[in-house]
């Protein structure tokens, strides 16, 4: 099985729509949880169950709100009491419910939430290629952006607008505007928030690396995964698929590079954030002093630069996948890190998509789980028959000829192979717990997937529906008999 896995080559067949998820995550007894079943909702947040724990905000009171793409909802952890509720949503993929109060609406598959000055929560409602306001006083959910035939190339009304795939959100209190991150057309929108109109900032379309120095309306981006503004109006780009962190300079619109060589890897603690090697950046804020904070999430480490130096260091993370060594040094313990965002008080909330929990870094250092951990970890391992094993999202199966059994993990972003006879697993595509684009012409086992929903074996390659990337791609592999 290693030989195999050693010989396996992944490479992007063709781009697409992506296939609508065909599991939910099962637990050791095979049974499938839908969107009705209790996740916790009314108990202590620590005894929560999220199927994917991603995007976080938090509101001028330090209630975290998380969004749980796979349960289509988002829930809300109270400050004063730690108790975990859902706020929006109905658990059923869907896209009704505008007009109506939140807990009526239907939300499908919802990325990057972020509050407005008055109290405004705002959903990148990414299964449906919307924006959805919940109105901070009234509670009712509206459209504000998507649904239209209007590129983004052209500026206009939002709700003329036509999205891909609207994952990262990012409000500029200045301005009182919203910023769209589409990482499926490779641009950044605003969203004035006042009149409904919005603009290109970013991206030509095209996929790819365009150098510094060139305005950012005709620069390329590579899967623009998230999007934030400093307080001199920068706004930062997580550029994942470049492994950059990009700016936008707020006087002449030129984007520039504010952290990443373009090389996937880790370098540097201590160094300028230009020199450093970051892998396939995915969420990025700015705290009250402009100091910048992203999940590096192929180096399952959250990274901070500072503001007046502009050197970056590690905050979270040891290099290693997992979740553990809560109370001490954080940047001994283990992260996937996927979510983050900052409290009134400076503390960093990180959610751990991969392995279902959302942690808090004090400003004094001191690292705990606030929710989640009840279920669905990923760091449980698979086996033949699954009869004794945990995977955290089963998507599409099928046999080859010699009865190997290909298995998609959805909730690690993974594809195995399962050998029954043996009673053994071995991953062959992508990495556990680390979602996002990288690896094409590499081996198979290094390379990154977003939520890989399906598979299929067709003589000696194996096709594989990659959602998130919103591509099939083929893994290249000889018989392994």
């Amino acid at each position: 099985m290693l030989n195999l896995v050693a010989s396996l080559v992944f490479a992007t067949y063709f781009s697409g729509d992506p296939a609508v998820p065909k599991g939910q995550p099962t637990d050791g007894l095979i049974r499938t949880v839908t969107g009705d079943a209790n996740r916790g909702d009314g108990l202590p947040a620590r005894q929560a169950i999220f199927l994917d724990a991603g995007h976080l905000t938090v509101d001028e009171n330090d209630n975290i709100y998380i969004s749980d793409r796979f349960d289509h909802r988002v829930r809300r952890v109270t400050a004063a009491t730690g108790r975990i509720d859902t706020v929006v949503g109905t658990g059923q993929r869907g896209s009704g419910g505008d007009g109506g109060p939140a807990l009526a609406a239907q939300l499908s598959f919802p990325g990057d939430i972020e509050f407005d000055q008055f109290g405004n929560l705002y959903v990148a409602d990414a299964g449906n290629q919307r924006i959805r306001r919940i109105d901070g006083e009234t509670g009712i959910t509206t459209t504000i952006a998507g649904g239209g035939d209007r590129s983004l190339l052209e500026d206009g009304p939002a709700l003329e607008a036509r999205f891909d795939s609207p994952i990262g959100l990012g409000y500029d209190r200045a301005t009182h505007s919203l910023l769209v991150s589409d990482r499926g057309l490779n641009m950044v929108t605003r969203i004035d928030l006042a009149t409904g109109f919005m603009e290109l900032v970013a991206g030509t379309g095209q996929r790819g690396f365009t150098g510094d120095g060139v305005r950012a309306t005709n620069s390329a981006l590579s899967v623009p995964e998230d999007v934030a503004v400093d307080s001199r109006g920068r706004i930062i780009i997580a550029d994942t698929g470049s492994h950059r962190l990009r700016f936008i300079d707020p006087v002449s619109g030129v984007l520039g590079t504010l952290a990443g060589d373009g090389n996937f890897g880790f370098v540097g603690n201590g160094i300028p954030a230009g020199l450093a090697r970051l892998f396939a950046p995915l969420r990025v804020v700015v705290d009250e002093n402009d100091a910048i904070f992203f999940a590096d999430s192929g180096n399952f480490r959250v990274r901070r630069i500072d503001p007046m130096t502009n050197q970056i260091n590690t905050v979270i993370g040891n290099g290693i996948g997992g979740s553990r060594g809560d109370g001490g040094s954080a940047t001994s313990a283990s992260t996937t890190p996927f979510g983050i965002a900052i409290t009134s008080v400076g503390d960093l909330i990180v959610a751990e998509g991969a392995e279902q929990k959302v942690r808090r870094l004090t400003a004094n250092g001191v690292l705990t789980t606030v929710a989640g951990g009840a279920g669905f970890s990923s760091t449980a391992t698979c086996t033949a028959g699954l009869a004794d094993g945990l995977v955290d999202e089963v998507g599409g199966i099928d046999v080859d000829a010699n009865g190997l059994v290909y298995l998609v993990d959805s909730g690690t972003h993974t594809v195995s192979i399962v050998d029954i006879l043996s009673a053994t697993s071995t991953v062959v595509a992508g990495q556990r717990g680390r979602s996002g684009f990288a690896g094409d012409g590499g081996q198979a086992s290094t390379a990154l997937l977003d939520t890989p929903t399906d598979i299929a074996v067709a003589g000696d390659s194996l096709f594989i529906a990659d959602l998130g990337n919103r591509r099939v791609g083929r893994v290249d592999c000889p018989d392994p008999r």
